[in-house]
């Protein structure tokens, strides 16, 4: 209920105050018409829409509480962190590794840049393959970029977990 009024009252204060700056601007310019209105569109103040002082300061106020209680917070802290550390994994992991990567990823990659499909390369040339072609191109980094923006949070964990696992850990002596 505190979180409905906060946001009730914020809309309000918005709206009210938008509307009173509005109709004071057509009384001004002497505005008779919606086309009017449109045609000074460019000229239009930048605080048109907006809060009241009070709505500001009660916006900037609840704004800072958040960032200083929620965002900035040593769980968010913790999970932005693990966000990185996956989302880097994967990245470099891919990228030094190309084969890793899921089929139709390499497919896309050969059918937008005209190489030859990674599968397809015999064994002894795929290392040059991957020097040749995919390290530190543009286009494969883009590509590479995309997949992982395209991931699931849970598909991203999921990968870094079974990409991890594959890996033998080292033991703490």
């Amino acid at each position: 209920a505190l979180i409905r009024s906060l946001i009730d009252e914020m809309v309000t204060n918005l709206i009210e105050t938008s509307r009173d700056r509005i109709a004071r601007l057509i009384e001004r310019e002497k505005i008779r018409t919606a086309e009017e209105f449109d045609r000074r569109r460019h000229r239009l103040p930048g605080n048109l829409v907006g809060f009241s002082p009070e709505g500001l300061a009660r916006y900037k106020e609840l704004k800072d509480f958040v960032y200083q209680n929620i965002i900035h917070s040593y769980p968010i802290a913790r999970r932005d962190g693990k966000a990185r550390l996956v989302l880097r994994s994967l990245f470099f992991t891919f990228a030094s590794n190309p084969r890793l990567l899921p089929d139709y990823v390499l497919m896309r990659y050969r059918d937008e840049v005209g190489v030859r499909y990674l599968r397809d390369v015999s064994l002894g040339d795929v290392e040059r393959e991957i020097a040749l072609h995919y390290r530190n191109r543009p286009a494969f980094l883009r590509i590479l970029t995309d997949h992982i923006a395209g991931m699931t949070d849970k598909f991203a964990l999921d990968e870094f977990e079974s990409l991890s696992s594959s890996y033998p850990q080292r033991k703490e002596s």
